[in-house]
């Protein structure tokens, strides 16, 4: 899975799950107390990659200037791209 930050900031990202019954909406997988100072950072425009990994699907989150952007990946070779949203953040996978 290749993580891509598509701003001008950077972003920690974690990625959780793998197989069925995963929910993106769910709070646990990220959550605002979280101490996210050990997940990995993706400078702005910057990319890493994520693997290996369990089969899918997984719950992508991204924390970014205090805000957390959550979304569901299906496959393990899709991108998943933070991108900017208007006045927030919005993750496109493809």
């Amino acid at each position: 899975m290749e993580i891509i930050n598509g701003t001008s900031q950077e972003a920690k990202v974690r990625v959780a799950g793998g197989g069925a019954g995963v929910d993106p909406d769910h709070d646990y997988l990220c959550e605002k107390q979280e101490d996210t100072s050990r997940w990995p950072l993706v400078p702005a425009g910057g990319t890493i990659s994520h693997s290996p990994l369990p089969p899918g699907p997984w719950t992508v989150c991204f924390v970014v200037d205090g805000r957390q952007v959550v979304s569901e990946v299906k496959y393990a070779d899709e991108k998943v791209t933070l991108a900017p949203g208007g006045s927030t953040f919005e993750v496109k996978v493809g």
